[in-house]
């Protein structure tokens, strides 16, 4: 991963190199993802539906990159993943390092994240993201999974 600009990278050059190494990172049964961008400042990654998505976020106005779970769907539907998350997966959740946090973002998106201190986007930050990206796709997909199958045969 050669930028141009020697050590440093372009934002679109770290979020390229992020989703790239963060895939290889990831068991084979999860690789069929979908990354989507860099858009402006960020990275969405989803299995099929765009509205549940992995994102890596360059925040540099506060001067973080966040690393989360977004939903951003249907409002209820948005509530109802964050809430199953949270209140039945907890030790999954807690596993996550660093630490992440669950909250409703929004009028109406829910999502679960994590922030790093924006540094130099080099090569080191790189491999520092797209390890936490690939461990909290590792976790949760599966998670994610489970649960759509759960509402989808609570709403036929």
């Amino acid at each position: 991963m050669e930028s141009a600009r020697g050590n440093v990278l372009t934002t679109r050059e770290f979020l390229n190199g992020v989703g790239e190494l963060a895939r290889m990172q990831l068991p084979l049964e999860l690789r069929d993802c979908r990354v989507v961008g860099p858009l402006s400042a960020l990275i969405k990654i989803h299995y099929g539906n765009p509205s549940i998505h992995y994102e890596v976020w360059v925040r540099r106005k506060i001067h973080i990159v966040e690393v989360g779970l977004h939903f951003e769907g249907l409002p209820e539907m948005n509530r109802r993943y964050l809430d199953e998350l949270l209140q039945n997966n907890s030790k999954a959740i807690a596993s996550l390092r660093p630490k992440v946090k669950g909250e409703h973002w929004g009028r109406a998106w829910t999502r679960i994240h994590s922030e790093f201190s924006l540094g130099p986007l080099d090569e080191d930050a790189v491999m520092e993201i797209s390890a936490n990206l690939a461990q909290m796709m590792r976790i949760l997909e599966p998670l994610i999974r489970g649960i759509s199958k759960s509402l989808s045969r609570v709403q036929s």
